[in-house]
């Protein structure tokens, strides 16, 4: 079985939200941002952080459910 759901850059590149955007927004490590964007590896608070970030700067609610790692 595939999953379909979208990964969480793809999302971030298709509302247009830079990783600089992420960081100010976020105020995290930025090498954290870089790892969780690229690799989909973080700690729960830094991925719960970022998800709020996107949602934020999107205008649409992303939880983790709804996005592939």
């Amino acid at each position: 079985m595939s999953d379909n759901r979208p990964i969480f850059q793809a999302v971030r590149k298709r509302h247009d939200i830079t990783l600089n955007m992420l960081i100010e927004d976020t105020q995290l490590d930025p090498e954290a941002v870089r790892i969780v964007d690229t690799m989909g590896v973080g700690t729960p608070q830094v991925i719960d952080k970022m998800l709020e970030s996107l949602s934020r700067l999107s205008g649409h609610t992303y939880t983790a459910l709804a996005l592939s790692w």
